[in-house]
């Protein structure tokens, strides 16, 4: 983290980075917003799949932060299926929802939840009027796969870039 706050600075821009935490006995699924100053936000995953319940604690609270006047906030992976945090950022003045997502499944299961995984984020950036940025996972890990298709949607719910199910890309959009 601490590398990538220089690189924050040294570069003037905000990353969002996902990963595990420790609080005291507790696990969190956390987003760590980094800003150029080296300050840092933290979300932690509301909304944790039966699965993650037996490794990781629920987190509590949204998070909007701001980054060059305009407001955004943060939502992790499933997060995504429960419209009242999404409401809250619109009623918070967002501009855009980050979602960080890892959607690991059996191949089989990949493959028919691509769809819906690409229909939420549309779903929530019409609903709210702002955008939303996806960013998904890509290969395996454990005997399951990620199919990517990480993306960014506007308001109206165009698909203004979107990566594919096997790269690595960086996808940005002005706004």
């Amino acid at each position: 983290m601490e590398q990538i706050s220089k690189k924050c600075k040294e570069y003037s821009i905000c990353s969002i980075i996902g990963h595990p935490f420790r609080q005291e006995e507790r696990l969190l699924n956390r987003a760590t917003v980094i800003f150029p100053t080296g300050e840092s936000l933290k979300y932690d995953k509301i909304h944790p799949t039966e699965l993650e319940k037996k490794i990781f604690s629920q987190g509590e609270e949204t998070l909007v932060f701001e980054f060059k006047q305009r407001r955004f906030g943060i939502a992790i992976c499933r997060d995504q299926n429960f419209y009242e945090i999404f409401k809250k950022y619109k009623e918070a003045g967002c501009s855009g929802v980050f979602i960080l997502a890892a959607h690991f499944y059996s191949p089989k299961e990949a493959r028919w939840k691509i769809d819906k995984n690409k229909a939420i984020p549309i779903t929530r950036a019409v609903e709210n009027g702002y955008f939303v940025f996806l960013a998904n996972a890509v290969g395996p890990h454990l005997n399951m796969i990620s199919l990517g298709h990480s993306l960014i949607v506007d308001g109206d719910g165009c698909v203004l870039c979107e990566a594919d199910e096997a790269g690595e890309y960086l996808l940005s959009v002005e706004i």
